[in-house]
Parts: structure tokens; sequence; C-alpha cells
């Protein structure tokens, strides 16, 4: 508002270090926009100069929120490894707090580790290794702080460690599978039969067949081959691929508890699914 000037010109002080900047104006109006580079509470100056010299100013208060960094996804150097071996993984950040400084931590699932970063203005990277000593089927956490407490997290899942020399799962016989089991026919139910056997010989794929027939439901499984195999005490958990009818590409996985060691029944769980 000004009633005796023609023309004008504008700076603007944002508050946070950065250098004065003129704007433009159009007519009586104007606008700008800045990108802040860190939270905080700023004060943003503005000054308007007439054609006679004189100039008003004033001043308006801006709050700016902290954004927690997001992580990218985990690339693991394998997700199959036996114990006692040595495991890389590796994810990259970003943060639009470009003037933030960061920290990570790893959680390989059976212990806490810190992360290394390789920090660049707005994003990083992070690594680590880890040897897992004991057989188990783990999720890896990679968590990632900012000075101001925003917290980023990405998830691994899954990266099996096994023990060649654990032992074998082997066993056969039959249940009755339940209304809802099998998704297919969820009406279905009757008794099913199975039979498998796996033991690691030389390598890391264990060798073996496992095969189930559920007949009200039309299902002839037989697996084509095995993935990996984890026993854990009484508790072993076996994937790899197979055919039902006799085609087609699936992955199974199979849960077993041995009940003699654990003073209980037997549990088993056998879970198929279309790999397409």
């Amino acid at each position: 508002n000004d009633p005796d000037s023609t023309n004008w010109t504008g700076t603007v002080d944002y508050g946070d270090g950065s250098n004065i900047q003129p704007f433009a104006l159009l007519g009586t109006n104007f606008s700008f926009n800045h990108i802040y580079k860190d939270n905080g509470v700023y004060l943003i100056s503005i000054n308007i100069t007439d054609n006679l010299g004189a100039t008003g100013n004033t001043t308006v208060q801006v709050i700016v929120n902290n954004v927690s960094p997001s992580v990218g996804v985990i690339t693991p150097s394998t997700s199959l490894l036996e114990i006692n071996n040595s495991i890389t993984a590796t994810a990259t950040f970003i943060d639009p707090g470009v003037l933030d400084t960061h920290t990570a931590s790893w959680n390989w699932g059976d212990g806490s580790a810190p992360g290394f970063i390789t920090e660049t203005e707005g994003s990083g990277s992070v690594s680590n290794s880890h040897i897992y000593s004991s057989p188990g089927v783990y999720t890896a956490t990679l968590t990632v702080s900012d000075k101001d407490g925003g917290l980023g997290t990405s998830t691994y899942q899954y990266i099996v460690a096994y023990d060649p020399n654990a032992g074998f799962l082997t066993g056969s016989g039959n249940y009755d599978s339940q209304i809802g089991w099998d998704f297919q026919n969820n009406q279905s139910s009757g008794k099913t039969n199975f039979r498998l056997n796996s033991k690691y010989t030389t390598g890391n794929t264990p060798i073996g067949q496992t095969k189930l027939n559920y007949k009200n439901g039309n299902i002839s499984f037989s697996s084509t081959s095995y993935q990996w195999l984890v026993i854990l005490g009484a508790k072993a958990i076996l994937k790899g691929n197979g055919e039902v009818n006799g085609s087609g590409d699936y992955t199974f996985l199979i849960s077993a508890i041995d009940g003699s060691q654990t003073g209980s029944q037997n549990l088993f769980r056998f879970q198929i699914k279309d790999s397409s």
C-alpha cells in the first residue's frame, strides 16, 4: 500500500543465514518461495523500497518441522548362508533435512550392532557385516535416526542361516484337513497323507523328496527341489519347489516340531503357494 509512489523493489531475508534476496513485484503484489534445509523457527524479514527512497518492512515467523529420513531396500550379500560365515548388508536413505546428521543401527534378529554411515547432503548409505552362530530364519531391520530424533526403518525378510551338521528331517503320516485350510476349495475337508525326508550331504542345498496327497481337494503335490533346511533343536523348517498334479511351479514351506523332544505331540504345517 503506497499512494504516492509508482514503482517498488523488494528484498527478503529468510532468517536461515542465506543471503538477502530480491524478488519481483507485480504492481503492489508479490510472492516468493524458499526451501529450508533444516527444521527450526525462522523469522522472515521483508523490505519494500519505493521510487522515492522510502522503505517499509514487515516480519513473519515460520515454523519448519523435522521430517524423518526414509530408508530404502536392504540388500544383503546373500539371503542363505551356513552358520559362522559372514553376511554384509547395505541400504541407502534420504532426508529432506539436508543439514541433518545421522546415526544407524542394525537388528539382525539375534542381536544389534551400529551401522556404518557414508553421508552426503540429504542422503547416504549404511552397511555392516554379521555372523550368525545359530541356525534360524531371521528378519533384519535397519533404523536410521537424524539429529532431531526422526526415525526411518527398513526390514528384510528373510535371512536363512543353516547348519548342515544339525541333523535331518524325515516323517510320514496323515492328518485331517479342516474346512478353510485349502484356499482354492475352502469348503473341502478330509484325510491328507504325506511323507518327506531332507538332509544336507555336500554343498548348501539339501536333498530328498516330499509328497502330499489331499484327495478331496484334488491336490497331489510332489517336490522337485529343495532350497534350504533349518534345524534348531526340536524344530525344523524346510523350503523348496514342486508341482501340483504333475505341473506348475509352486513353492512350499514345511514347519515341524518333534514331539518326542518336547514331551508333547508332533506338530506339522505344510504351506503351498503358486510361484507365478
